[in-house]
């Protein structure tokens, strides 16, 4: 009976530190994956000091979060389809600061509950919590036309990732489709009647 209640100890100690290391290993994939996506979407890079997960609270905890300033200039222009065009110049960017933006934590809560029941195809966050932000807006030049700030690159490379704009609706188009709407609304007011 001492030698079952030993090895039961043992691997309870085992599944313990197992759960808390997994916690630690999806905390690094979550600053991993962060940090190897952040050109490819913002066009800047992003570093984070650590970030942990709690699994049975739903807790993301995400620390020192560094979002850095554009390195490389680049000038955006719209083609003829509307699509908005990056072209580098080969210049580098000097700024005041070597950030846009910090924050000190980030806490995101998770419903665990709502994801284990929808086996993952429901994500719902209860709680996004961002203490400890310092933003820098900076603007190299004084033309107030020349969207050249930083955060002007982060929107531009973000808006040159959607491609071209929808094709403008025509007028005989937009009549078509509110006659449309006004029929289906008539059908669903005499659908409760």
């Amino acid at each position: 009976a001492a030698l079952f209640r030993g090895i039961a100890a043992v691997l309870f100690v085992f599944l313990v530190a197992l759960v808390a290391s997994s916690a630690k290993v999806v905390g690094m994939a979550i600053k991993l994956a962060i940090e190897s996506c952040d050109k490819m979407f913002i066009g800047v890079d992003i570093t984070i000091k650590n970030a942990g997960l709690s699994v049975c609270k739903g807790y993301v905890n995400i620390r020192d979060l560094v979002v850095h300033q554009p390195e490389d200039e680049i000038i955006y222009e719209r083609n003829e389809a509307g699509a908005l065009i990056g072209t580098p110049t080969g210049n580098r960017l000097t700024w005041a600061t070597n950030y846009i933006l910090k924050i000190n934590k980030v806490i995101v809560k998770i419903n665990m509950w709502r994801l284990i029941q929808t086996s993952g195809k429901e994500f719902e966050l209860e709680n996004l919590t961002f203490t400890g932000i310092h933003a820098n807006v900076e603007k190299p030049t004084a033309n107030m036309k020349l969207k050249d700030s930083n955060v002007d690159y982060l929107l531009n490379h973000i808006e040159s990732l959607a491609g071209a704009p929808p094709p403008e609706e025509t007028p005989k188009e937009k009549a078509k489709r509110e006659e449309k709407e006004r029929k289906a609304a008539e059908d669903a007011k005499k659908a409760k009647e």
